[in-house]
This record gives C-alpha cells, sequence and structure tokens, in this order.
C-alpha cells in the first residue's frame, strides 16, 4: 500500500512539474473529443487521375513499348537513364557490402574525417515534453486552417501539403525549444552538420548505394507477399496530388515536389535522426536505438506494405548518422532517395502514356 502511495505521490509531482505540457495535451484531447471528425490533411481517395492511371497501367504490356516510343521518344532517353542508375546503385552497392563484408577495415573509410557526436543525457521527460507539443500543434493547426481556409475540391490538395509542413516544422521546432530547455542550443545540435559538407555528401552517396540492395531486395520480398495473399496496397496521398495538380494548378505540383524531394527529408532527419535517434541511444545503447528509431521512422510513414522497406532505410540512416556524426550525409542520402523515386514514378507514367 506505501508503495502503490508512493507511486501515486510521484505522479502527482510529475504532473505539477509538468504542468504546461499536460495543460496542452488537455487542450488538444478537448479539440479531438469537440472536433466534427474533420480531417484538413489528405483523405486517401482514388482520384478519377488515379484511376486512370492504373487502368492504363493494368492495359499496357510489352508490345506498347514501340508505340509509345514513337509518340514519346523522350521516354526512351528517360526510362534508360533511370535503369542506368538504378542498376549502378545496385551494382556499387553490392560491391561495397561484399568488400565491407570481406574487408572489416573497409568500412573505416566512413569515419575517417568524422565527427564527434555530441552527447547529452536526455531524461524520458524530454520525450513526452516532445510529443505533446507536437499533437498539440497538429490538432490546433488542424482547427486553424480548417476555420480560417475551408476545404473544397479545388484547394484539398494545397491546404493537406500546408498542413504536413507545418507539422513536420513544428516538430522541429519542439525538438530545439525542449532541447535548449535541457541546455542544449541550436548551433550545438547542428553543430559540425556543415563543416567538411564534401566529405559527409560522399558518404551520403555511398551510404544510400550501400542501403540500395538491401532495400530492393526488402522491396521485392513484400511485393511478393502481396501477390500471393492478392493485396494490393494503398496508393500513397502524394501520388494523387501529383496526378491531380500536374494539369491543374503548376503551384501546388511543384510545391508538392519540392516538399517530397527537400523539405520532407530536411526536417525528418532532423527529427528522426538528430533527436529520436540519439535519445534512443542514450537510453537503450546503439543497436535499439537504430531498430526503434528505425520502428517509428517507417511506422509514420503510412502503410504496413511499405514498413519493411522504409524501415531498412531508417537502419541504414540511422548507422551513417552514428558513423559521420552529423546530419549533413544523412540529408543527402535521404533527398538521393526521394528524388530518385520521384522520378521513377513520373518515368513510369509518361512510359504508360497518360498526360
Amino acid at each position: 500500500m506505501n508503495r502503490l502511495r508512493l507511486k501515486f505521490g510521484g505522479w502527482l509531482d510529475f504532473i505539477r512539474r509538468e504542468r504546461l505540457y499536460f495543460l496542452l495535451l488537455v487542450l488538444a484531447l478537448t479539440i479531438v473529443a469537440f472536433s466534427q471528425s474533420e480531417d484538413v490533411s489528405r483523405q486517401s481517395i482514388d482520384s478519377a487521375a488515379l484511376n486512370q492511371l492504373e487502368s492504363a497501367a493494368k492495359n499496357w504490356d510489352a508490345s506498347d513499348w514501340i508505340l509509345t516510343f514513337e509518340k514519346n521518344p523522350q521516354a526512351l532517353f528517360a526510362v534508360g537513364f533511370l535503369l542506368l542508375i538504378f542498376f549502378g546503385l545496385f551494382f556499387v552497392g553490392m560491391t561495397f557490402l561484399l568488400l565491407a563484408g570481406f574487408i572489416p577495415s573497409f568500412l573505416d573509410w566512413f569515419e575517417s574525417s568524422s565527427k564527434s557526436m555530441i552527447g547529452f543525457n536526455w531524461k524520458p521527460v524530454v520525450f513526452f515534453r516532445v510529443l505533446v507539443l507536437i499533437f498539440t500543434a497538429v490538432m490546433v493547426s488542424g482547427v486553424i486552417i480548417g476555420n480560417l481556409w475551408e476545404p473544397n475540391s479545388q484547394n484539398e490538395n494545397l491546404i493537406g501539403l500546408v498542413h504536413t509542413l507545418i507539422i513536420d516544422l513544428f516538430a522541429c521546432i519542439s525538438v530545439l525549444l525542449v532541447l535548449r530547455q535541457e541546455g542544449m542550443r541550436v548551433s550545438t545540435f547542428f553543430e559540425n552538420a556543415f563543416v567538411g559538407a564534401w566529405q559527409d555528401f560522399k558518404r551520403g552517396l555511398m551510404g544510400y548505394a550501400a542501403a540500395f540492395p538491401l532495400f530492393v531486395v526488402t522491396l521485392l520480398g513484400v511485393l511478393g507477399v502481396s501477390a500471393v495473399f492478392h493485396y494490393e496496397p494503398p496508393t500513397h496521398p502524394l501520388v494523387n496530388i501529383f496526378l491531380e495538380e500536374e494539369s491543374r494548378s503548376q503551384f501546388v505540383f511543384q510545391f508538392a515536389l519540392i516538399l517530397a524531394a527537400i523539405a520532407a527529408p530536411i526536417l525528418e532527419e532532423i527529427f528522426f535522426r538528430g533527436f529520436c535517434y540519439r535519445l534512443f541511444k542514450g537510453w537503450w545503447g546503439v543497436p535499439a536505438g537504430m531498430g526503434i528509431s528505425a520502428a517509428l521512422f517507417a511506422g509514420m510513414h503510412g502503410s504496413g506494405f511499405a514498413f519493411f522497406p522504409i524501415f531498412v532505410l531508417g537502419l541504414a540512416l540511422a548507422w551513417l548518422y552514428e558513423k559521420r556524426g552529423n546530419l549533413t550525409a544523412c540529408w543527402t542520402f535521404h533527398i538521393l532517395h526521394n528524388i530518385l523515386f520521384t522520378s521513377y514514378f513520373f518515368t513510369a507514367k509518361s512510359l504508360i502514356g497518360v498526360s
């Protein structure tokens, strides 16, 4: 009984100390309770453009190659160039993995001229504060955007993109604010990020090449399992946006491209590697830190279908961050991946002749 009383007293003390964050949590939960289930984020609804693409893909076969290239010769060069990059990455990556397996010292190149990662003994309350701030930002920003900017069929995509960007930005701001309370300056958090940037850029490229075969094998495995169980994975919301806005609004289309290829990778690396990985590493060590941060990274990217391939990327990014001690290599890795697979989508789209 005394033990239970002591635990209860400890929780009360914790609530008193963190009363500001509990008030924010109550505010966010109140918004959830009284909301009318109106979500300003993009809903997973198949658009006419997506249905057209899927229908064209199902009807397209090898005999359409010649006809496609006659109508759209640029597609030939785009497909060839992209295939050259993919096969090149796979070959370089497999060579790197084999050399690393037979010559352990080969990996020392990754650590040469690396920067020491400044360690902080971040308490569990740090994670609690950041999560409360992010959750509150999601709820409050949703209400504000919904009231100031009424969604309709014409602006729904833009509203979803703006809301996503606000959440990503506020997640990073929350991290920096909470760590500031723990005595870490913003300059310290990003220390060495741009010192020797060329070296980290090269490590980021090589790190992505090394992870690419693992990612492809995992993706093919997931696709194989899906085919066996006749499961069709859901379409990523950005695919709908790309298809709808390419011919409707160049501003929204370009905004989506910049967000997907550049802004999101930069902000996600700050949160998942700069904060989550370092936090979990400090609590449970490097292997657990890599695994948990990668699982969180994959889980935040949507469907179970994509979980394992993205988990592999998350592990590779955490390993790269551990080896280099700063975010520049991770930014290079992540931006390159998003650019390549965005290019793959548009190349496939042009190949099957959907405008």
